[in-house]
C-alpha cells in the first residue's frame, strides 16, 4: 500500500515506475490537493498521464488534503468528509522549505520566494543575485517562470552575464525565459512531451527522446558515456534475465 502525495510531475512518474515494476504486489494512490493531476503541464501531457496511470490501476485522491501522516496509516480530507488509510510507505514530492540562511536575509519575500528584477537582482539589493526556485521572477510577458529546472538553466546564463556586466560597468541584460516544452516519464520505456506550440506526443519513441535530450544535458563527454553506458547495460541485463539466461 502505496501513497504518492503530490500529482505533479515527480508523482506522476514514481506512480507509474512504481506501479510497474511491483505490479500486483502494490497498490498505489496518488493524492493531490488540485482538482487534476500536472495541473501547470500542457493539456496533452496531462491526458497521456491520466491514461498511463488508468491504464496501471493507480488510484487519484484529488481536491484531497493530507492532514496527518502515521507510521501505519495516513488521514485525508476530501471536499466532503475526512478518511484514515492504512499503508506501508508514504513518498512526498511536494512542499519544500527555504535554508534558514536565506529565510534570514533582510530581502524582499512573497510567500518563500524571493523578489528578483528582471536583470535577477533582489529587489532593492542591486549587488545581490537570485535565479531558480528561490526567485520569484517575471518572463517578459509578465508571467510567473515555473521553478523548474529549465528555468533555472537558462537562468543562470543570465546572471552570469549580468554578474560580469555589473562589474564592468555594462549594460545588464534581462532575463527572457524560453518554454522548451516538457518531458514526463510514465513507467518503463514509455513517456510524453510537449514541445514549443504545445504540441504533445506520447509512446516508446518519446522515451528515446527524452534519453537523448537528458544525456545532452550532461556536463561533460565522460558524464555522458558514463550514463549511456548504464542505461545499454542494464537493458541487456533485463533483456537476458526475461530470457531465462541470467540468475
Amino acid at each position: 500500500r502505496v501513497c504518492i502525495v503530490g500529482g505533479g510531475a515527480s508523482g506522476v512518474e514514481l506512480a507509474c515506475k512504481i506501479s510497474d515494476r511491483l505490479q500486483a504486489k502494490a497498490r498505489v494512490r496518488l493524492i493531490d490537493r488540485n482538482s487534476q493531476i500536472l495541473s501547470s503541464s500542457p493539456k496533452g501531457n496531462r491526458l497521456a498521464a491520466e491514461q498511463a496511470l488508468e491504464a496501471r490501476g493507480v488510484w487519484c485522491d484529488l481536491s484531497t488534503k493530507v492532514t496527518k501522516v502515521e507510521p501505519n496509516q495516513i488521514e485525508l480530507e476530501y471536499l466532503n468528509g475526512s478518511d484514515r488509510l492504512p499503508i506501508d510507505l508514504v513518498l512526498w514530492t511536494i512542499g519544500n522549505s527555504y535554508t534558514q540562511l536565506v529565510q534570514r536575509l533582510p530581502v524582499p519575500h512573497s510567500g518563500k520566494r524571493i523578489q528578483v528584477e528582471s536583470s535577477l537582482q533582489v529587489k532593492d539589493h542591486p549587488n545581490l543575485f537570485a535565479l531558480g526556485d528561490l526567485a520569484e521572477c517575471y518572463d517578459q510577458r509578465g508571467q510567473l517562470v515555473p521553478a523548474t529546472a529549465q528555468s533555472a538553466f537558462q537562468q543562470s546564463q543570465y546572471c552570469a552575464w549580468n554578474i560580469w556586466a555589473s562589474l564592468h560597468q555594462q549594460q545588464l541584460k534581462p532575463f527572457a525565459y524560453l518554454p522548451l516544452g516538457e518531458f514526463v516519464s510514465l513507467g518503463i520505456g514509455e513517456a510524453t512531451m510537449s514541445t514549443i506550440g504545445n504540441l504533445s506526443f506520447s509512446g516508446m519513441p518519446v522515451n528515446l527522446i527524452r534519453r537523448a535530450a537528458y544525456l545532452l544535458r550532461m556536463p561533460t563527454l565522460k558524464h555522458q558515456l558514463k550514463v549511456g553506458w548504464h542505461w545499454i547495460s542494464k537493458s541487456i541485463a533485463t533483456d537476458l534475465s526475461k530470457s531465462g539466461k541470467l540468475s
